[in-house]
């Protein structure tokens, strides 16, 4: 017999020893196959949390990955508006894991991260994502969102007014459509403890042939139609941040680095939100509930906060 062969009769012996042990041995089939993560679940859920944090910082390929823990969603993260495209997947690879591993992963990710919404069109595809029963089964993901920010509650973060007469009511229309459709859907995030709302106002442009002149506006007749008890029917509610932006805050992304900034940018246009932030706080109190309200004012080169 050459060495060969009798090699080979030594493995042949070996598993033919491990497959009588096997009976003996639950775990000796790890010897033969690639171990399995079992006991993960037995862990606590801190230590099971820290991996999940961890995870998030490391793994680049999930949408949610790259941008923790702020993730912004915006028309850019569109999951059906090119279907011939294969999307990215918004959930890490690590809940493909197991049912149990996935509905806690998302648990965690709602409960943690701070979900940043640029506009009532992005709020409506998140809400038909976190919908899915893809996401995760016999679970109202929504409602276990804990930190919520829309960026550009009345949709004119973006918005030039010209001086034409029915500009003033058209953008107003505007707005109220989306405060419209947030009155409806903000209760979907009902587990909501933080809650920031920027109100933007539009610019003011004359559209010349020759010039184009950008002056700020102010606020007030475009929150007039903003109803607070959206606001108020949070019932887990914490922290309330009400932003007023006077002007085109991000002017250069659309104008050009060579463009002069909208003139008159001041207080006053953006005061209306603190009246309107002034509303919530009485409404909170009326009904004996300890949230901290507060009011950021952007104008010019100020960053004004104050706590009501």
């Amino acid at each position: 017999m050459n060495s060969e062969t009798a090699t080979d009769c030594a493995d042949d012996a070996t598993m033919h020893a491990l497959a009588h042990f096997q009976d003996m041995n639950p775990y000796i089939d790890d010897l033969v196959r690639q171990p399995t993560f079992y006991k993960f679940m037995d862990l606590p859920r801190e230590l099971r949390y820290e991996v999940y944090e961890q995870y998030m910082v490391d793994d680049t390929k999930a949408v949610v990955s790259r941008m923790w823990p702020v993730i912004t969603i915006d028309l850019d993260l569109s999951f059906s508006q090119f279907p011939r495209w294969r999307p990215e997947s918004f959930l890490p690879s690590l809940c493909m894991v197991s049912h149990a591993v996935k509905a806690e992963v998302t648990m965690f990710i709602t409960s943690s991260a701070t979900f940043r919404i640029d506009k009532h069109d992005s709020m409506r595809r998140f809400i038909d994502l976190l919908r899915r029963p893809s996401i995760c089964q016999e679970l109202e993901v929504c409602s276990t969102v804990r930190k919520l920010e829309l960026s550009n509650i009345n949709d004119l973060s973006a918005t030039f007014m010209g001086k034409s007469p029915d500009s003033q009511e058209v953008r107003e229309r505007q707005a109220e459509e989306a405060y419209e459709f947030v009155r409806c859907n903000l209760a979907s995030f009902a587990g909501v403890r933080t809650l920031d709302l920027n109100f933007p106002a539009p610019t003011l442009s004359s559209y010349s042939l020759f010039e184009n002149d950008y002056e700020a506006v102010s606020i007030k007749r475009f929150v007039d139609g903003f109803d607070i008890r959206c606001i108020i029917a949070l019932e887990h509610l914490q922290s309330v941040i009400l932003t007023g932006t006077s002007g085109f805050r991000s002017w250069r992304d659309f104008l050009g680095p060579d463009t002069d900034a909208p003139k008159d940018e001041k207080r006053e246009h953006v005061e209306a939100v603190v009246e309107l932030g002034q509303q919530v706080r009485d409404f909170l109190r009326q009904e004996g509930r300890d949230v901290v309200v507060q009011v950021r004012l952007l104008y010019c080169d100020e960053d004004e906060l104050m706590t009501l």
